[in-house]
């Protein structure tokens, strides 16, 4: 259920708390039905307001006075974004045939080198642009090799383009010792 608790109006200015009663289905502290805030103000006129039936990602925020303050982060949106990424998917497909499906490979070869390899990386301590420079240069070849194929144009396009991320690395570099970065 919604209900709005509060609103205040400080002239341009207004606001709104609306709390509403959340049924948690996983985590901790799944099974438990507890109320949750929302705040809505004239400054952010984009928030996607809760409604009954709505599921909602919400997060918790430990209050010593007030026990456990519940909080809507965002509307859950991962089905809907599984959804547009399988239709994205199947139209490059569609529409490339061949091609397509040799981008959506390289597609997921970009995200396995960013999530597996650059985000350890940085993580890990391990020099940014070093990562930066290998990452992309993976990134690059895998994706001109899977789509192109290997001839003298892919070639030439991968060490352009991995000509212009080792510059732009080393510019990023020079400058931020310059400014002290």
């Amino acid at each position: 259920s919604v209900d709005s608790l509060a609103s205040a109006s400080f002239g341009e200015f207004s606001s709104e708390v609306i709390i509403c009663t959340a049924k948690i289905t996983s985590g901790k502290y799944k099974g438990n039905t507890v109320d949750v805030y929302q705040e809505y103000n004239s400054k952010m006129p984009n928030t996607n307001l809760v409604e009954a039936g709505d599921r909602v990602i919400i997060k918790n925020y430990p209050m010593e006075e007030r026990g456990i303050y519940w909080a809507v982060d965002s509307h859950r949106r991962t089905p809907a974004l599984i959804f547009m990424a399988i239709m994205f998917f199947a139209s490059v497909i569609i529409l490339g045939k061949t091609k397509g499906l040799r981008t959506v490979v390289s597609l997921i070869y970009t995200c396995i080198a960013v999530f597996c390899v650059f985000i350890p990386w940085i993580l890990s301590g391990k020099n940014i642009y070093a990562g930066v420079v290998i990452v992309c240069g993976f990134i690059t070849l895998m994706t001109l090799l899977l789509v192109n194929g290997f001839d003298r144009k892919t070639l030439c396009a991968f060490l352009g383009c991995a000509g212009g991320v080792v510059a732009a690395a080393l510019i990023t570099i020079l400058f931020s010792r310059v400014i002290n970065f």
